[in-house]
């Protein structure tokens, strides 16, 4: 063991695994965790802050149905086909450093899409800018994670989730609040000056932490994951307008086998960039699937809710901004309660009930938007949103407490993945049965033949070619397309109930009934001295947590190790040869033995951080002393100064005519 300049033992070197990173020194972690959540608010808000202006920039840049959806989806798209990548580049070159050059990407390319007036350009920066938002967004929650003590976490987690949705919901609201009064191009440049302005406070307040074992990039994978989301995506998306025999909506299929070779080649890679066995754990796969479905509810849904507002409810972008406002009522206090519920009941419990809620309050926008009044349809959007803010913690903190310490740059990515990959899809998928169900009825529900494929391809094109009819013929134009949104959002809503019942039924069925559970106790004197540690360290005055189960990490064992060492029964059969007997004990010996190295690798772990920890007391104590010490020789300074004071003062004058005289 090592002695520091204090004199103080050092803690151990650490083993092959990584601790938790609770000791990233930070001087101000709650700063950090709110620069954290609004980075995270900032790049989700770019991707919503567009959808209240979508009719506005279908007319200035004479864009279809089909652009609008690519407008509305390519940013996330990108982000979730770079994001496995962009997670390994952050973990190598430092998560403070992906966070702030991911911001300037993305801002710089947001400023380049408002100066252009292309459609086609606009897709194009939209697509760059994502590249940044695929290296911020997995240096926020590992950052976090970072700082944050574990037995902290939870809050910590929830006011992330809620930031994801805050920033969705205000995206929305302040587009529609400034594309009242400026022009399409400031919903490009307000989140952009945004991210600029975060990057100093990020700078200046947010330590920076790496992992450089996990820093290997799979360049296959990354290339076979970007080709797999992106060709699929974009043929679900052209099949619509295409049809799906058309070349371009087969590229989908493509995207399928490219998926294929993609799980081929994790599956063989000794260092993958995904490791996909890891879905085999309830916990990991059930956490995954919720991420999921909510991004894939949260994005589906604002982009055909702003349509429904636009074309049948004829809310202009103000009012269609803030008409999203009451759906964050119960965002924040209902993602701080989430996982102090999952902690108590189970994750399981929690996050079920969540995906209902997200159900239930779907299929009450289908039944309310076909009445096409607001408030019905806006209480069922909170009451949908409440569930969404339920799961979102809870399902993050499943992933990550299912892989080890070592593994949560692993977990961090997967849980932004599936965020990033349902946000995509769900643009894209739902967006695709809004068309088609739009374009399906709009041609046959009293739209005059002769701008029946305008309005099939637009229906702000449909709206603006009403404009010049007799009253009659625009009101019943007006009337067709309004209908036709609405069954478009009806059906949306619909297929998202379906998606999102049966999710909760997967995850009833796959999730362990007790994670997300409390399982930590403090230490006990007699603990503490089990681990020998020193004993002049008071256990009463300052205790650290660990877990239960690491304490008891060989208790699952015990029982059957026992009856493994005690000898055969006699009813054993006679007919089974002695080598199979030995072979099967000689596998379930195997088995034990490997999940008693697990445990113990769990309980060394453990002992390493609290020999740090003991290291870092003692520190303090040395510091402490040192301080007294010379808080002491100020006060013998201070009392020779008063004596010497006091001699001038009235000794000396006192005692000079004595001597004199004498």
């Amino acid at each position: 063991m090592t002695v520091d300049q204090a004199g103080v033992p050092a803690a151990p070197d650490a083993p092959e695994f990584q601790l938790e990173q609770d000791a990233v020194p930070c001087r101000r972690p709650k700063l950090a965790v709110a620069l954290m959540c609004l980075t995270v608010a900032v790049i989700y808000g770019s991707g919503t802050i567009l959808f209240t202006a979508l009719s506005t920039v279908a007319e200035e840049l004479e864009a279809s149905q089909t652009q609008l959806v690519w407008i509305a989806g390519m940013y996330p798209l990108v982000i979730a086909a770079l994001l496995l990548p962009g997670g390994a580049f952050v973990d190598r070159v430092g998560r403070k450093v992906g966070a702030v050059l991911g911001l300037a990407i993305t801002a710089s390319f947001f400023l380049a899409a408002s100066q252009t007036n292309s459609a086609d350009m606009v897709l194009l920066f939209l697509g760059l800018a994502g590249i940044g938002g695929a290296m911020s967004f997995p240096a926020t929650l590992a950052t976090i994670t970072a700082v944050v003590p574990r037995e902290r976490r939870g809050p910590a987690v929830g006011l992330w989730s809620a930031s994801l949705f805050i920033g969705g919901v205000t995206g929305t609201t302040l587009g529609g609040v400034l594309s009242e009064w400026l022009a399409w191009q400031w919903l490009l440049i307000g989140p952009a000056v945004l991210g600029l302005l975060a990057i100093v406070p990020i700078l200046i307040w947010v330590p920076e932490s790496r992992d450089v074992r996990n820093a290997h990039v799979d360049v296959l994978g990354a290339v076979l994951s970007v080709l797999a989301v992106g060709l699929f995506v974009f043929g679900m998306t052209e099949a619509p307008e295409k049809g799906f025999a058309d070349p371009l909506t087969l590229t989908a299929l493509l995207g399928l086998v490219f998926g294929v070779l993609f799980v081929w080649s994790q599956l063989r890679d000794k260092r993958p960039m995904l490791d996909l066995r890891l879905f085999k754990d309830g916990r990991f796969g059930s956490g995954s699937l919720v991420n999921l479905l909510s991004w894939f509810m949260t994005y589906g849904f604002f982009f055909t809710a702003v349509q429904y507002r636009y074309y049948t409810l004829d809310f202009g972008p103000l009012l269609t901004g803030l008409s999203f406002a009451p759906s964050a009522t119960f965002i924040i206090p209902l993602a701080i309660v989430g996982p102090k519920l999952a902690r108590k009941y189970g994750s399981r419990p929690v996050m079920v009930l969540g995906l209902m809620i997200l159900a239930v309050g779907s299929v009450g926008i289908a039944l309310t938007a076909t009445t096409q009044k607001f408030w019905p349809v806006a209480i069922c959007e909170a009451i949908a949103f409440s569930g969404l803010a339920l799961v979102g913690g809870p399902a993050t903190e499943s992933i990550i407490d299912a892989l080890p310490p070592a593994k949560h740059g692993v977990a961090s990515a997967v849980n932004d993945i599936t965020r990033q990959l349902g946000i995509a899809l769900g643009v894209a998928v739902l967006g695709t049965l809004f068309n088609a169900a739009y374009r399906a009825d709009v041609a046959t529900d009293g739209v005059l033949d002769d701008v029946v494929e305008a309005t099939k391809d637009s229906a702000a094109e449909g709206l603006a070619l009403a404009a010049g009819l007799p009253d009659s013929v625009r009101e019943a134009q007006e009337s067709a397309i309004a209908n036709a949104v609405t069954l478009g959002f009806v059906v949306a809503s619909l297929a998202l109930a379906l998606a999102l019942a049966i999710g909760a039924w997967v995850v009833w069925r796959r999730c362990p009934a007790e994670v997300g559970k409390a399982v930590e106790a403090d230490f006990t004197a007699e603990a503490w001295a089990e681990m020998k540690l020193d004993p002049a360290l008071d256990p009463a005055q300052d205790r650290p947590s660990v877990s239960v189960a690491a304490m008891a990490a060989l208790a699952p064992i015990e029982a059957p190790l026992q009856a493994s060492l005690l000898p055969p029964p006699p009813s054993v059969p006679a007919a089974i040869p002695l080598s199979v007997q030995l072979t099967q004990a000689a596998a379930r010996y195997a088995d034990l033995l490997e999940q008693a190295q697990a445990r113990h690798a769990d309980l060394e772990a453990d002992l390493v951080r609290l020999r740090a920890h003991e290291a870092e007391v003692r520190r303090r104590c040395a510091e402490a002393h040192a301080e007294h010490a010379s808080a002491l020789a100020a006060l013998a300074e201070l009392a020779n100064a008063g004596e010497d004071w006091l001699d001038r003062a009235f000794v000396d004058p006192i005692a000079a005519p004595l001597v004199e005289r004498g």
